[in-house]
């Protein structure tokens, strides 16, 4: 044993020696501090090797797309000699499990949740849940979700037996994962095992640690244990179905890898083999790793695994677009059981931010899981883990509550590996492409890398000209529509996305506290109590109008989110947070004004809330995915007061650890023109042409997502008939801030842009989108001359602290002024938080996925939340401070320490195994 440990160290210290130290690893670039980016071309690529070779080739200047160390080792020479590397460890891999089962009896004594309007408002049935049977498509067989089964014929075939809808099977599944081998044998050392929602580089993994070394989660499998848990879950299940005249049985077949499979029996006798489909993504490691998850499901757990290897255009609609309980015609009329996901974390988040990671993985509340955000699709309901997630994404936790809040996370971390509404499997370090004879410059997360909004927008080139390529194995660009209500969430469109729409704050890349942009605020709080202003405002989505918070409590409007609890138990505000924008103009040349951030707003609350509620009539204007996505945020919104054209007053009841986090939460920055979403609404609900659009694409509908680059004519459209309409206006009704002829003349722009310009891409970024070519996969940006922050704005602070994630040289702009918050009587004196070197961390979302705790998508699952009092220094151009830097690592440093990495991995996983 010991010779053979011996000879394993020997092979690494060779490839040491031999290999690491021609991989070139961030270094310092040119002296040149080259020039602000005045045009970004994006392009794809089908094959990964092929980006880092066109990098290499000088045919691109950034390959955006992380990938392990050994995918380098076999580029040859010559073209690695004009590539530096940036590293990367936010993207991680997990199984999306379907947990559906919809089938109940009666006549039992219970009650099933059906659906979930918020924490304790659930809306029930009488009888209890079957568990792991289910029946397909029941929705459109009977008009509802859930089957009696004393309604139906207990031998029709369309109820099936879903293994993964049984918890105890879960927990095998979880147990069966040997993620060593998968990081070792598949990512040869170029990930860590995940076991929780927290990564194991995320600062607060600490805090959890221990939890699932104590349930018997580990890095390596516990094949023994989760045989014994098949085995109790199935005798478990036969006694349930006995009196359905259901039966589990294992038959014995030599050829199984597990020697037995199981079978489901009907009440007539006829046996059907258990079967899973596996969607498999075909990208990247995790076909390797699914084909070798299924294997182990196959061998330990004994059911056949039907692997369905497919892109990424194919399995996300399915997965995200359908309801679990119904079958799908591009996997051949099945359901779909498991999924290969894989998510990308793109800011860099403070330990805190752990609070959104667990909730949103575990109750799970803002969709990617078993609901995906339909209040109607719960068919697994914990309501401990929601409840207790709602606390967590939503909740306050004052200062002294620290200790609560990590109580809080572990709670949650323990019943979500409790109940496995998804298992983790790995924590990827990777990293991207650059060449490093044309890119001068650039500011890079150092947990995300170049998945940071900061990477493309910082960047510098020899000529101001930056080619960027995407990966895509279907050759498509872009997975998710370009809606901007339901939409942009796959990080392929994201990443387009942070250049052409502008935040009011993002993550800073080394604290992961927020840096402002186009705002500053001032936060004042007082836990004990602010009175909210009688002349507040407060959108009315039944009435359609801005009315005061006076108004609704006359009138008695509990029904609106956030100001009801000021209507119905005189609630009092704990903050007030002043916001202060930089506006400037849109791409298609007007003017960004309060009505923009209010109008949108309103637009959320009408889209969120059900009118029928009230009215009892059928609301055309509701999505049940939007509310689920909103509402949360909605409800911590008491009032909003306008102090003058740039400038808002929110009161909210929200508190956390520091008052500047508050912020954040209620952030009113957005980044679509009101103009444009009134148009799209239009869309939404005329369907013109006879074509069912929605917000987003949705197989069970038919609903097509109404798509700024594919539906410019209809936009265009909508548009024009907008035009000299009181429609138009309905979002500012009240608040006496847009004239019918502004809202003109911003639609006839917006009509004008689109057919000049081809598409209805009309946002608020640095770049604008100049061109877009779908059959060659081709999208060019330029510079968006009426930018108020001035070409190649990068705020100073990025530069105040770093570690090790500034690429050769930079130029600033001048130093913003910061001003901390004189204390009042509704002050505390934590009221201005300074960024400091402290924890550099990611979060969430996705391979597919970005999703928004602000009423507009930030950035990912929220956790890019917020930051000090700083009043930006707008209207500057002309850089002025130029700052000189490399990331203090050399090659052969890294190199050493990556060596000690995998040898320290290497015994580690050798000695445990032979233990």
């Amino acid at each position: 044993m010991k010779a053979g440990l011996t000879r394993i160290l020997i092979a690494a210290v060779m490839i040491a020696i031999f290999v690491l130290p021609s991989i070139p690893l961030v270094t310092l670039a040119s002296a040149q501090a080259g020039q602000p980016v005045e045009r970004i071309t994006f392009k794809t690529v089908t094959d990964m090797t092929a980006g880092i070779v066109e990098v290499g080739s000088g045919n691109a200047d950034i390959f955006l797309w992380s990938q392990p160390l050994k995918n380098y080792l076999d580029i040859p020479q010559d073209v690695m000699a004009n590539i530096d590397l940036i590293p990367s460890s936010s993207t991680f891999t997990a199984l999306a499990i379907n947990l559906a089962s919809n089938i109940y009896d009666s006549t039992k004594q219970g009650e099933i949740v059906v659906k979930v309007n918020g924490p304790g408002d659930y809306e029930t049935i009488q009888g209890v849940q079957i568990p792991g049977l289910v029946y397909k498509n029941a929705d459109s067989a009977f008009g509802s979700n859930w089957v009696d089964i004393t309604q139906v014929d207990p031998n029709d075939r369309n109820i099936e037996f879903n293994p993964f809808g049984v918890k105890k099977i879960r927990q095998a599944l979880q147990l069966i994962i040997d993620r060593s081998f998968l990081v070792n044998g598949i990512y040869q050392g170029s990930a860590n095992p995940m076991l929780t929602a927290i990564r194991s580089g995320h600062p607060a993994y600490e805090w959890v640690a221990d939890i699932p070394e104590e349930l018997g989660v580990t890095s390596v499998a516990d094949v023994a244990t989760a045989e014994q848990l098949m085995e109790e879950a199935i005798n478990e299940l036969n006694q349930i179905y006995a009196e359905y005249g259901y039966q589990l049985v294992f038959k014995d077949d030599p050829l199984a890898p597990g020697g037995k499979w199981l079978y489901f029996v009907y009440p007539d006798g006829t046996e059907v083999q258990v079967e899973v489909n596996f969607l498999i993504r075909v990208e990247d490691e995790r076909l390797d790793s699914g084909r070798q998850i299924a294997n182990w499901i196959e061998s330990y757990l004994w059911i056949k695994v039907n692997r369905i290897e497919r892109t990424r255009t194919i399995v996300t609609p399915l997965v995200y677009g359908i309801n679990p309980i119904q079958t799908s015609d591009t996997i051949g009329g099945r359901l779909w059981h498991l999924y290969t996901k894989g998510w990308v974390s793109v800011t860099d988040d403070p330990i805190y931010w752990a609070r959104y990671d667990v909730a949103f993985f575990y109750a799970p509340l803002r969709g990617y899981g078993p609901n995906h955000r339909v209040q109607d699709w719960w068919f697994w309901f914990n309501p401990e883990m929601y409840e207790l997630g709602y606390k967590l994404y939503f909740g306050n936790y004052t200062p002294d509550q620290v200790d609560q809040l990590r109580e809080d996370i572990r709670a949650l971390t323990r019943l979500g590996l409790e109940e496995v509404p998804r298992v983790f499997l790995t924590e990827n370090l990777e990293f991207f492409p650059i060449n490093k004879n044309r890119v001068t410059g650039l500011i890079f997360g150092t947990t995300t890398g170049l998945w940071s909004m900061w990477g493309v927008r910082t960047s510098r080139t020899v000529d101001g000209n930056l080619t960027v390529i995407e990966f895509s194995a279907a050759g498509a660009l872009f997975l998710s529509p370009w809606n901007p209500v339901l939409g942009f969430t796959d990080i392929y469109s994201e990443v387009i996305r942070y250049q052409v729409a502008d935040f009011g704050m993002y993550a800073h890349p080394v604290t992961g506290i927020p840096v402002p942009i186009r705002e500053s605020w001032n936060v004042e709080v007082n836990p004990d109590g602010i009175p909210v202003p009688d002349d507040a405002m407060v959108y009315d989505p039944v009435e359609n109008k801005w009315i005061t918070v006076g108004e609704a409590k006359a009138q008695g409007k509990d029904y609106i989110p956030g100001v009801g609890s000021v209507v119905s138990e005189g609630a009092q505000a704990s903050a007030k947070v002043t916001f202060d924008f930089v506006l400037g103009k849109w791409h298609d040349g007007t003017d960004m004004t309060l009505a923009d951030i209010l109008g949108v707003l309103a637009f959320y609350y009408e889209w969120a809330f059900d009118d029928s509620q009230v009215t009892g009539e059928t609301d055309p204007f509701y999505d049940s995915e939007i509310d689920g996505a909103v509402t949360g945020t909605l409800e911590l919104i008491y009032g909003i007061k306008i102090v003058d054209d740039d400038t808002i007053e929110v009161y909210t009841p929200y508190l956390d650890v520091d008052p500047a986090l508050i912020a954040s939460t209620i952030d009113m920055w957005v980044w679509t023109p009101l103009h444009m979403i009134m148009a799209l609404e239009k869309a939404v609900v005329e369907d013109p042409g006879g074509t069912n659009y929605g917000w987003t694409d949705r197989e069970a509908t038919g609903e097509i997502a109404v798509d700024l680059l594919k539906h410019p004519d209809v936009i265009a459209q909508m548009a024009s008939e907008l035009v000299g309409q009181t429609e138009a206006l309905k979002y500012v009704n009240g608040l006496n801030i847009m004239s019918q002829s502004d809202m003109d003349a911003r639609l006839q722009a917006y009509v004008n842009f689109i057919n000049e310009k081809g598409h209805a891409v009309v946002f608020n970024g640095p770049f604008m989108v100049e061109s877009y070519d779908p059959n060659a996969n081709v999208m060019e940006l330029v510079f968006f001359q009426d930018y108020p922050l001035g070409k190649g704005f990068i705020p100073p602070q990025l530069l105040e602290v770093t570690r090790n994630n500034v690429y050769g040289t930079i130029e600033t702009a001048p130093p913003t002024t910061t001003t901390e918050t004189t204390p009042t009587e509704t002050t505390t004196p934590e009221t201005t938080t300074t960024p400091t070197e402290t924890t550099p961390t990611e979060t969430a979302p996705a391979q597919t996925v970005v999703i928004t705790k602000t009423l507009e998508k930030t950035v990912t699952q929220v956790q890019t939340e917020t930051v000090t009092k700083t009043q930006v220094q707008t209207q500057t151009s002309v850089v002025t401070q130029t700052t000189t830097v490399t990331t203090g690592v050399s090659t052969t440093v890294l190199a050493a320490i990556i060596i000690l990495i995998i040898l320290a991995a290497a015994a580690f996983f050798y000695l445990r195994r032979q233990g």
